[in-house]
């Protein structure tokens, strides 16, 4: 296929004007009118063709040279000079309109096509009448193969096969102006169907020849790769524009605030809503060596680094806009929900900060990918008690696509299916943590110091939390005095920060120097960013199952990426039939182009557009796992080796559950066989058990990961509690642990982990620094630390002392009420004689169990009166279908109030009988236990609830008053339990209830 940069037949296109091929003539004739006036009154009035033109000149010059660099220039003065320049003084008008074309990436103005690749082939194929089994149209809609991967440029080749005959004349084609353009495109992203925005191309179109259209399709997919940086455009414009921009990232006002390249820029401060101010950037340091280096001495703080959403807001007054990384103003995208958030900060201000989600039910962070959705539950005003969707492939896509979106509730994974039970939208908060202040009252104070930043921050921020529909938000600041951020001074306190972040599975650190000021764009070292390693020293061998088309010159209608797959199971490793393979990733970085070309050779013959109807392979068919081709039989496949980040998270996209972050080929094994590849029984052992035993290296040099060594375990610099523990030499004593494995969550010392450790291996027990899913028991030494909250998540965990007494005694103890640190639901609940605190009835207790009961009653009250966890609210997420069913939960979701009003003013001995008001209060008491023995809640003193129950009432009412309440008899009540009552056990207290 040609390509657009070395294609010659643009010449008789070029060369109709000539004002491209001769850039001083250009100036001479086009630049002036016969009455010596200009030619354009504005860009807006500049034809199209000329801007088409001049990119695909640009576009044209390979390399980097000097040479190359300089035709570039000459092609955008000679479209500068005929097309911007409208008075003799050289002031340029309206040349936003030329520019938001040149690089539409910065122009934030438009609002979004909804129109991706695929999407916008189909839109041509409609425009031009092409029919949807003609070769061309194939070509159009798979484009990474039969178009070269440049979309664009297989436009314009399908085109000029003779699509344009009878359109309408060349006239039209160079009377199109660059204002008919842009107003055309703002149609185009107003358009809410896939058939409007065909008929607005369609229009557009008709007055374009095949360059022109390219260049159209180019802008609309923001791909126009001129071979020249934005902002080496931005330079070629004004020399003061880049740093302008970088102060507003406002490409209109950078237009207008520069009409002459003569007149140089009056920088002023920044200010309150004129556009985000373009971040500030942390410069990558690999080791802490060279982070001293860079700070010479100076005192510095290190911050937790988030991973979520970057967040500028700007508060003028009752306006409040939030500006993202990317420069998109996201409050009109429905983040005006959180405005309740900020009432309390100054009247006019800017912060820096990050947006988050806050887990809850698992006290951590939540993935990035769950701020959209909660913004829209939000909105939406979503019941905190509704399930929290973990994905939706859809949000983004045209609603013309013909894409499946993957179903995240028709998953076939347990652990999908049971983690998708417990999440709802109660359980997530939207967490703002600024870190930064750049603007308050009146005046910028990003000239200031850090550290007087900061004190500026602590003065007019406050921590706050409110209701951003029925989702709680909040506000945590990142100051010295917190918990995210500390102050430093030297390597050591980078490295134990560092350890800490690789213990809590933080992104990482950011340091940054106190005494530094806030540069907008700036990545000289003023903020600095180091991440953990946690990549795996030993390779993964896997295999190819698939492949995937690239896209651009290099790799462009050819297979460039792969699809990676490990063994499920290996019943009978002769058979063919015996060994499934499960998809893992995807891999294309790595391979050499000759290394590619090797592989395509040997592996065309076997891949497959059609999936075969019987195939080894375990996939979830998610739109982002479907590759182009499939590699079948795996037979036929061949073996790579893989390196990249193990995270331990779970991911939907492949069928292993697991994936890896970052992954990179090492090598190509023509010397292993497809039955020789990782196994999924491996892969899980290496993600929970291996991962707290990298060794990292933090001084000078790359920071890398080691094959694990005994030196190497015991040279490491991690923390006592997640150094690997030295077994080698236990002689076996017994098999009494055979089936435990038993997960240390911490200790008191090492030495007491290093006796455990070996003692359970002598008893044919296994150990795991790390909670997963075949841990049965795990033991701690006290309720501290991030692990102990992960496995109390997951089980009970039991005390030391209970481990020493099942190796004491060479057998496994039943455990008692004071060996348990945490009770899980699920213990009590499925024990017949068993409380909620842990108090098994049938075995008599001694002062250490009566003592610990009498904590866990304690712990179990407080969470009752924070409502934050409460056991029946446990059990429904547990048992969401069983307590449905539930005798004892028919008013499950009720808040009572009781009316114990009655009419005694025609008899005064009633109205005035001690014995009559005792009566009253005894009936009172017997319908609240009644009501709280069912599954009810009685309302606070004060608070409205749902129901009103008339205790004075026998009859069977029901009725729905104006305020949503529903007011019942007592005879309702006693009609809804009468045949349902419990059979209770004799050790029950109802007044527990």
């Amino acid at each position: 296929m040609k390509d657009a940069a070395v294609d010659d037949d643009d010449d008789d296109y070029d060369d109709d004007d000539g004002d491209i091929d001769d850039p001083s003539a250009a100036r001479r004739e086009r630049s002036m009118d016969a009455s010596g006036g200009p030619r354009y009154a504005s860009a807006r009035d500049a034809p199209f063709r000329a801007l088409a033109r001049a990119c695909e000149r640009v576009q044209r010059e390979r390399g980097r040279k000097k040479a190359n660099a300089a035709r570039r220039y000459a092609a955008l003065d000679a479209f500068h000079d005929v097309c911007l320049v409208s008075t003799r003084d050289g002031t340029r008008c309206d040349a936003f309109d030329a520019y938001r074309l040149l690089i539409p990436t910065l122009d934030k103005e438009r609002e979004t096509y909804r129109l991706k690749h695929d999407a916008l082939a189909k839109c041509v194929v409609s425009a031009f009448d092409m029919a949807r089994a003609s070769e061309d149209a194939k070509t159009l809609e798979d484009w990474k193969q039969k178009g070269g991967g440049n979309f664009p440029q297989a436009v314009r080749e399908v085109l000029e096969r003779g699509h344009l005959q009878g359109r309408e004349g060349d006239a039209d084609v160079r009377e199109l102006t660059i204002g008919e353009v842009n107003d055309t495109l703002d149609e185009l992203a107003a358009c809410e169907s896939k058939h409007e925005r065909a008929a607005t191309l369609r229009k557009l179109f008709g007055k374009m020849d095949a360059v022109m259209v390219k260049w159209a399709c180019a802008i609309i997919l923001k791909e126009t790769k001129l071979r020249m940086g934005d902002k080496a455009i931005m330079r070629h414009y004004h020399r003061d524009a880049e740093d302008l921009f970088d102060w507003t990232s406002d490409l209109r006002r950078v237009c207008e605030d520069l009409p002459r390249r003569d007149v140089r820029l009056k920088r002023a401060d920044i200010n309150v809503g004129e556009g985000l101010i373009n971040p500030q950037l942390a410069l990558r340091k690999n080791t802490a060596d060279a982070i001293m280096k860079t700070l010479r001495g100076r005192q510095f703080i290190i911050e937790t680094k988030f991973d979520g959403e970057r967040i500028q807001l700007h508060k003028d007054g009752e306006i409040i806009n939030y500006w993202t990384r990317n420069m998109n103003d996201f409050g009109p995208r429905g983040y005006d929900v959180m405005n309740g958030l900020f009432r309390h900060l100054p009247k006019r201000c800017i912060l820096d900060g990050e947006l988050l989600v806050w887990n809850k039910l698992r006290e951590t962070w939540h993935p990035f990918g769950a701020i959209k959705t909660l913004i829209k539950a939000a909105n939406l005003r979503k019941s905190k008690d509704e399930v929290f969707p973990l994905s939706n492939d859809t949000d983004d896509r045209d609603d013309g696509d013909d894409i499946a979106g993957y179903d995240p509730k028709s998953s076939k994974y347990e652990w999908y299916q049971e983690y998708m039970k417990k999440l709802t939208y109660g359980d997530l908060e939207l967490v703002y943590v600024p870190f930064d202040i750049l603007y308050i009252g009146d005046e910028s104070v990003r000239h200031l110091q850090l550290v007087e930043r900061h004190a500026k921050l602590r003065e007019h921020v406050h921590p706050v939390s409110a209701m951003c529909g029925n989702i709680k938000a909040r506000i945590l600041l990142a100051t010295p005095d917190c918990e995210f951020s500390k102050i430093g001074s030297t390597k050591q306190d980078i490295e134990r920060a560092l350890l800490e972040a690789i213990e809590a599975g933080d992104e990482g650190l950011v340091i940054k120097d106190l005494n530094s000021e806030w540069i907008p764009g700036d990545r000289s070292g003023n903020w600095m960013k180091i991440k953990p390693d946690y990549c795996k020293s030993e390779d993964l061998d896997v295999l190819l199952i698939g492949g995937y088309y690239g896209a651009g010159e290099l790799r462009g209608g050819k297979i460039s990426q792969f699809l990676v797959g490990i063994i499920e199971s290996t019943n009978d490793p002769t058979s063919a039939h015996g060994i499934k393979i499960m998809s893992f990733c995807k891999v294309g970085t790595g391979i050499s182009a000759t290394e590619l070309d090797d592989l395509r050779n040997r592996l065309g013959d076997y891949m497959h557009r059609e999936k075969p109807r019987e195939m080894d392979y375990n996939v979830t068919d998610a739109y982002s796992e479907r590759p182009d081709v499939w590699i079948w039989p795996p037979q036929r496949s061949v073996v790579v080796r893989v390196k990249g980040d193990i995270r331990c998270i779970r991911s939907m996209t492949y069928a292993t559950g697991y994936s890896l972050r970052f992954p990179r080929v090492t090598g190509i094994r023509y010397d292993k066989t497809w039955s020789d590849i990782l196994t999924n029984a491996e892969l899980k052992q290496i993600i929970e058990e291996d991962r707290p035993n990298i060794a990292m290296d933090m001084g000078e040099g790359h920071m890398n990961s080691r094959k694990r060594t005994r030196a190497a375990a015991l040279t490491t610099l991690l923390p006592a509690h997640l150094m690997p523990v030295d077994v080698s030499g236990v002689v076996p004593e017994s098999e009494v642990f055979k089936s435990l494995q038993i997960h240390i969550v911490n200790c008191e010392s090492r030495e007491q982990k290093q006796e455990l450790f070996k003692a359970i291996i002598a008893r044919g027990g296994r150990t795991s620094e790390m909670w997963h899913s075949d841990v049965t028991h795990s033991v701690a030494a006290n309720r501290d630390g991030a692990k102990f909250i992960a496995a109390s998540h997951h089980g009970d965990v039991y005390t030391i002392d209970w481990l020493k007494q099942c190796i004491q005694q060479n057998r496994i103890v039943t455990p008692r009420p004071r060996h348990r640190l945490n009770l899980a639901t699920s213990t009590w609940y499925g024990s017949n004689i068993m409380d909620r605190y842990g108090d098994d009835h049938a075995i008599p207790c001694n002062e250490e169990d009566i003592r610990a009961l009498l904590h866990q009653v304690g712990d179990q009250a407080k969470r009752w009166e924070t409502s934050e966890v409460p056991a029946m609210v446990e059990l429904t997420r547990e048992y969401p279908n069983l307590l449905k069913s539930m005798k004892y939960c028919t008013f499950s979701e009720c808040v009572f109030e009781i009316d114990d009003s009655c009419d005694v003013q025609h008899n005064e001995w009633m109205s005035e009988s001690e014995h009559f008001r005792l009566m009253l209060h005894e009936e009172r008491f017997n319908v609240e236990l009644r009501l709280r023995l069912f599954g009810g809640t009685m309302a606070p003193e004060g608070r409205s609830g749902t129901h009103i129950v008339r205790m004075n009432d026998d009859s069977v009412r029901e009725e729905y008053l104006d305020d949503g309440r529903v007011l019942v008899s007592n005879g309702w009540v006693t009609k809804r339990t009468r045949k349902q009552s419990p059979r209770m056990s004799p050790n029950l207290d109802i007044r527990s209830f």
